[in-house]
């Protein structure tokens, strides 16, 4: 028995449909070369600029709470030892806030380590005031010297 079976073309699409199809291919692979720069520079001037804003609202805050420090001590609410405890206080819990360092529980050894020296060096200025019976240390410079930490701190 015979069989008549007619061959046909697979396809019969027209030439535009693979023009189409290979321009479409050729537009992803150019969006997927170009997207990730340009998404890398918007992210990073987004965290940058979000970086900024909560440095210097924290900043703000915590000069806000020396700022109280100073005045009650000017008004004679706050003695030597309390000026320096305050201070340790703020500048630690404000170390903490920014980097995430566990600074309010850390002994000066610790913060020697952390390999920022001007905080240690602050820190081991506020201790002999804040545990000493009697001591000769200046307020007012305890004060500036931690506006300045807190100001510089980047």
């Amino acid at each position: 028995m015979k069989f008549s079976i007619g061959l046909e073309d697979p396809f019969a699409f027209s030439s535009y449909w693979y023009a189409v199809g290979l321009g479409l291919i050729l537009l992803a692979f150019g969006l997927f070369m170009l997207c990730p720069p340009i998404l890398d520079r918007i992210e990073k001037r987004s965290r940058s600029s979000f970086r900024k804003s909560f440095y210097s609202r924290t900043k703000d805050k915590y000069l806000k709470k020396i700022g109280k420090v100073e005045a009650a001590f000017d008004k004679g609410q706050l003695n030597m030892r309390g000026v320096h405890q305050q201070m340790s206080s703020i500048v630690r819990s404000f170390v903490q806030t920014v980097t995430g360092w566990p600074t309010e529980a850390m002994v000066y050894l610790e913060l020697v380590n952390l390999d920022r020296p001007e905080l240690a060096e602050l820190v081991r200025q506020y201790y002999e005031p804040e545990f000493a019976y009697y001591s000769e240390a200046d307020a007012k410079s305890a004060i500036e010297k931690g506006k300045e930490l807190i100001t510089k701190w980047s």
